[in-house]
């Protein structure tokens, strides 16, 4: 798995950091979205945050959140171990080059992605930017997936080279 991860999605307006929030539960995740690791100053997807992760149920969830709320720095510093980190640089409005259709097209990308990455209208790349590799990872992976629900996007795992659809139910 990749520590890069980008989304193409085909919505005008990227998703409220409260969407984000509660598909991120859904996967055991609590999340902040601030704009540096410095001030902690919450802000909206659409700025491209640092998006902060804990384990929703973690011992220290209660003090992890409390301390973002009051953007208490010295206090967050005490609890890295339990946080891991992604940048989320969104890119909106967004239009594909023909040269990316065409790498994509040259690697065998099936025709539907391709034509979603096409008519794309935003794009965000998520970078693992701190924790625990495996946990920052698979915080990584949540958020993009949750990312590409939001904007009925595809996403691609960079290191793989694959893509997917985020609309495609898993069979049960």
């Amino acid at each position: 798995m990749s520590d890069e991860l980008i989304v193409y999605g085909w919505h005008a307006n990227v998703p409220s950091g409260g969407e984000l929030r509660l598909l991120a539960k859904l996967a055991g995740w609590s999340v902040a979205m601030v704009r540096d690791d410095e001030s902690f100053e919450p802000v909206e997807l659409s700025e491209s945050p640092m998006v902060i992760g804990w384990a929703e149920n973690g011992r220290r969830s209660d003090r992890i959140q409390q301390a973002i709320d009051r953007r208490d720095v010295a206090a967050l510093s005490g609890l890295t171990e339990d946080l891991v980190a992604v940048d989320l640089a969104v890119e909106r409005p967004y239009a594909a080059s023909a040269q990316e259709l065409e790498e994509y097209q040259m690697a065998g990308l099936e025709p539907e992605l391709l034509e979603k990455i096409e008519n794309a209208n935003l794009r965000a790349v998520c970078e693992v930017r701190s924790g625990a590799f495996d946990q920052a990872v698979e915080f990584s992976w949540a958020v993009a997936s949750a990312f590409g629900v939001l904007t009925d996007g595809v996403l691609e795992d960079v290191e793989e080279g694959w893509v997917m659809d985020c609309t495609e139910e898993d069979e049960p």
